[in-house]
């Protein structure tokens, strides 16, 4: 067995969504050798899953062992995901990291997605350095991690970071109407375009349409006092935007970062660094690479 710390050594990442598998064969030093997708089809059950999984292994070449990551609370200790994963509705209670590690005849090391993410981050992306940092996802829901020391805090129940679930004033949850997809559903209401996507929406912005410009701003304005909230509770150096909606760029980070310090008292907005994820759509895989060269107990 290689040293893991060895540069040489090759591993490989799984980023499991509810439609997509992303991997990626990955160094030890946060390169992405390799890359690809693989399609879920939760509807072909767990054993299909599961062959998938192997066949992904199998392909990858010699390597040290698996990282993986997906949506939903996973025990990480455990190596078992919990809850909260709907699309792939098999995958609660399953101990997904040992019947992998079993079949594939590989060690594995599993994590939350956006766990994972942050992780992705603080290691080679946009919160290298950082001792405290928040990442908050944004896109299909809404998702959130704080890291310590370069650890992630898991909390008592492994449900830490987890601000999608907070409640506001009308009583929904956070990611129900502050999502990128609740965005899109409040378009759709207040314009009376049944159709409208997140493309078109945004043109509209970026064309100064009124209606449109009004409903974003509302949208900015209660997701920025929530994370202006996660920022008082937390105190991190860094908050770090990741998730689907990055993709707009500018047109997301200064209204949102706006919004965000003007919630906060005047002494405290020049204390944080606000910015977007840098490792994209390759956050997921690269954090559960990093934590299995962090947890992965050593081969005897």
């Amino acid at each position: 067995m290689q040293n893991e710390h060895n540069p040489s050594c090759r591993y490989l990442g799984i980023d499991i969504g509810g439609t997509r598998i992303k991997w990626g064969v990955i160094d030890a030093k946060g390169t992405i050798v390799r890359r690809g997708l693989a399609d879920t089809c939760p509807e072909k059950g767990a054993e299909y899953f599961l062959r998938t999984l192997c066949a992904l292994v199998e392909n990858a070449g010699p390597i040290e062992g698996v990282g993986i990551c997906t949506a939903g609370i996973v025990d990480s200790h455990a190596g078992t995901v919990l809850g909260g994963i709907e699309n792939i509705p098999f995958l609660k209670g399953m101990p997904l990291q040992s019947l992998l590690e079993q079949a594939a005849g590989c060690r594995a090391r599993l994590l939350n997605d956006v766990n994972a993410a942050a992780l992705g981050e603080h290691w080679v992306g946009a919160g290298m350095g950082c001792r405290v940092l928040f990442c908050a996802t944004i896109g299909t829901g809404i998702g959130g991690s704080l890291m310590i020391d370069g650890a992630i805090h898991n909390g008592a129940h492994f449900h830490a970071g987890e601000i999608g679930y907070m409640r506001y004033a009308g009583g929904a949850c956070l990611e129900t109407d502050y999502s990128a997809s609740g965005l899109v559903r409040m378009a759709r209401a207040k314009l009376n375009i049944p159709g409208l996507g997140p493309d078109e929406f945004f043109s509209m912005v970026s064309a100064q349409n009124a209606a449109a410009c009004e409903i974003y701003r509302h949208w900015l304005g209660g997701l920025g006092s929530a994370l202006a909230d996660v920022l008082i509770m937390l105190d991190p150096e860094k908050l770090i935007i990741g998730g689907g909606i990055t993709e707009r760029g500018t047109l997301l980070l200064e209204p949102l970062r706006g919004a965000i310090l003007s919630q906060l008292p005047e002494e405290m907005r020049s204390h944080y660094d606000i910015v977007l994820a840098q490792c994209q759509n390759s956050a997921g895989m690269l954090g559960a690479v990093k934590n299995f060269i962090q947890c992965a107990a050593p081969s005897v």
